[in-house]
């Protein structure tokens, strides 16, 4: 099946204050900016239009996943697996049951586009192992970095094969 996977990391949020009010976080009004900048920059240049949006349910994913796709008609599925504590192996055998339910024949598509906003460091670890880059990513993602990566979803695997066509800084 061939996939395109749209990979970003949140914007700019407030400051860490402790582990229980993580997922409370807030984008700042800068983290607003510079998410609704990334979404004019998807819209103009031609970046593939995802079909389905996951995210953690943290606020400051889901505030950036509404400024980046708030154009978009696209299902929401928000899952504890791509949150901060989540891991890129736990990321990539969800994608891998998602996509096993899915039938492109039927919606007559032949591509799948599936984007994921998420957190540090797994969101960075998440495109080392699908790029089969053994020494993990530890730079991580920048603030609202985007990853587009093209390739295909093995039927037989249950593995991403492909590789990076773009990123945005």
């Amino acid at each position: 099946m061939k996939i395109d996977l749209l990979l970003m990391r949140h914007a700019e949020a407030t400051p860490f204050l402790n582990e229980e009010l993580d997922g409370e976080r807030r984008l700042t009004e800068n983290g607003h900016r510079m998410a609704a900048s990334n979404s004019q920059y998807l819209k103009a240049n031609n970046w593939p239009i995802p079909k389905f949006v996951f995210t953690s349910g943290y606020l400051r994913a889901e505030q950036t996943r509404l400024e980046i796709a708030a154009w978009l008609d696209a299902g929401i599925i928000k899952d504890w697996v791509f949150s901060p504590q989540g891991n890129s192996v736990a990321i990539s055998d969800f994608l891998a049951a998602f996509l096993s339910k899915l039938n492109l024949k039927e919606a007559k598509e032949d591509c799948i586009c599936i984007a994921i906003v998420g957190h540090n460091p797994t969101i960075a670890d998440l495109r080392s192992l699908l790029l089969k880059n053994n020494d993990f990513d530890h730079r991580g993602f920048q603030l609202c970095e985007l990853s587009w990566l093209e390739g295909f979803w093995g039927d037989q695997s249950g593995r991403f094969e492909g590789f990076e066509k773009k990123v945005l800084t």
